[in-house]
């Protein structure tokens, strides 16, 4: 009895294996890119460029975000994420899909980027629409998402009440 035990926990070991995409800790590359003005095509500064990583989601619905990492643009437009150990153990057993880069600043606001796996991400942001993106934010501001990206946007983006 015993041998059979061990063999159907052997059994089920194999299936979960067979079922999560990386068996061990699941690395964030490293990643370099520069954001740029699409028209003028001249570096966009003080930007905050988000790395994000989303879940499998139901269909029709918005994925969540299982992680997301943040960094600044440097007077160049240049930014840099490390590789390093992806915190949440969600992403080393669930697929995930990503990253997606996105981008915020206040003259430009939210810019939804693309997802890609590249080592190098040229972004483009324009000011085109940048009013309508600006707007939309202030009906984000009243969300409650709170995942990573929502979290560090509301803190960026929103304005805070006033202490008197």
């Amino acid at each position: 009895m015993p041998g059979t035990v061990a063999k159907l926990l052997a059994l089920a070991l194999l299936t979960l294996a067979g079922c999560v995409p990386s068996p061990g800790p699941f690395h964030l590359a490293a990643v370099e890119g520069q954001l740029l003005d699409r028209e003028s095509r001249k570096p966009i500064a003080g930007a905050h460029v988000f790395q994000v990583y989303r879940g499998a989601g139901a269909p029709g619905a918005e994925p969540r975000v299982y992680h997301a990492r943040w960094t600044q643009t440097d007077g160049r437009g240049s930014f840099v994420f490390v590789s390093q150990i992806a915190p949440s153990a969600r992403m080393w057993f669930l697929k995930t899909y990503g990253p997606r880069y996105d981008f915020y600043h206040p003259e430009y606001g939210l810019v939804r980027g693309p997802t890609t796996e590249e080592a190098v991400v040229v972004l483009e942001g324009s000011l085109d629409q940048a009013e309508q993106r600006r707007m939309d934010l202030q009906v984000f501001c009243s969300s409650t998402d709170d995942d990573p990206q929502s979290r560090r946007l509301r803190e960026l983006a929103c304005p805070r009440p006033r202490l008197e």
